[in-house]
């Protein structure tokens, strides 16, 4: 079994291609719950992405940085876990970064925010 510090790189590699391109606008993710956590995922026809922390308040930690672990699990059409890599991995600060910047954004694009505060800001009266 692989110490808990061990990943496949593979994993890391589609957590920056994921992240690149949902920056881009080409990835739609989705709000959903996995482990009956909050989590948010992305569907090809034979895998699903699942990104998602391991506490009960996704909040606390996208909005104010409490640290607890993130987790992202790669699926197979069978919703089987095929792997995982979760924050605490050993790599460079750069590809530390990746997974909870993943989960801001895939959070952020499911929920619309940038649509809904726009909508609340022409209903009060306000430009965006």
């Amino acid at each position: 079994m692989p110490d808990s510090n061990e990943y496949d790189p593979r994993l890391l590699r589609i957590a920056r291609v994921l992240l690149e391109k949902t920056q881009r606008g080409g990835i739609d993710w989705e709000r959903t719950t996995f482990h009956r956590s909050e989590a948010f995922s992305y569907s090809t026809e034979y895998s699903t992405v699942v990104i998602r922390v391991l506490a009960s308040d996704t909040v606390r930690v996208v909005q104010f940085g409490e640290d607890f672990p993130i987790e992202m699990s790669i699926l197979d059409s069978d919703g089987v876990v095929l792997e995982s890599l979760r924050t605490g991995f050993k790599g460079s600060k750069e590809d530390e970064e990746i997974l909870p910047k993943l989960l801001r954004i895939a959070r952020h694009e499911s929920l619309q925010v940038d649509n809904k505060l726009d909508q609340l800001l022409s209903e009060l009266g306000l430009e965006k």
